[in-house]
């Protein structure tokens, strides 16, 4: 099923609505200046985290923020996480993609990024116990 509405979507193998026919992101300083996470917004992630898990079971976790944007998340989550968040973002100023996949990670959070993953397989090559995932706006569709 394709859906239209100002960019057409269809859903993959793993039923996530993707674009079509994307067009690549530039991802450098003027893409990651236009993320529009708040610190407020980062301690709703957080407090929804803390209701689950335990904070004190938490603190000493490694912790990796993936398409960590204007690092706004990954600041605010350092004051929560003993040993500080690792940021990775394609836009720069983060780990590497190898000390990403090579790591092993207590938690990970994915907000609002999956739609960014060429091949959601890539996901997989991360070791982590934990992964905090929220999606982005997508378009209201029946299928």
């Amino acid at each position: 099923m394709v859906m239209k509405c100002m960019i057409e979507f269809k859903k993959d193998k793993y039923g996530f609505w993707r674009q079509s026919n994307p067009e690549r992101f530039s991802y450098d300083e003027s893409y990651k200046s236009n993320q529009r996470t708040t610190p407020e917004m980062s301690w709703c992630r957080l407090g929804f985290l803390a209701s689950k898990i335990s904070p004190d079971k938490m603190k000493c976790w490694k912790v990796c923020d993936i398409g960590s944007g204007n690092g706004v998340f990954a600041n605010e989550a350092s004051r929560f996480f003993k040993e500080g968040v690792k940021e990775y973002d394609l836009s720069g100023n983060s780990i590497s993609k190898e000390e990403l996949e090579i790591t092993e990670w207590d938690l990970i959070f994915l907000t609002d990024v999956l739609e960014h993953f060429e091949d959601i397989d890539d996901l997989f090559k991360i070791h982590f116990r934990y992964a905090f995932i929220s999606f982005p706006e997508t378009p209201e569709l029946n299928d």
